[in-house]
């Protein structure tokens, strides 16, 4: 989980699997989330943002077999060329 308060992070090729809730949860300013494999979680990814300048991106993520919800976002959230399935 990255929140608020931290800023500019950048999620990138890694395999997350198995948690109970949200697999990767962010409201940080500027985060990036890209070329993830996120699966078997409750929901896979959760993203939320505002100001329009600090705008977060979900960006071409594997995000499969989640119980819930794949991706969800709110705000000034931009997600794109993301696959969700099952």
């Amino acid at each position: 989980t990255i929140t608020n308060g931290h800023s500019d992070w950048i999620i990138r090729d890694n395999l997350v699997r198995n948690h109970t809730q949200v697999g990767l949860q962010v409201s940080g300013e500027r985060a990036r989330i890209e070329g993830n494999e996120v699966r078997g979680n409750r929901t896979g990814i959760s993203a939320s943002q505002s100001p329009e300048s600090a705008r977060v991106w979900v960006l071409g993520n594997d995000v499969h077999d989640n119980t819930t919800t794949g991706i969800s976002i709110s705000s000034a959230v931009t997600a794109q060329g993301n696959r969700v399935y099952n």
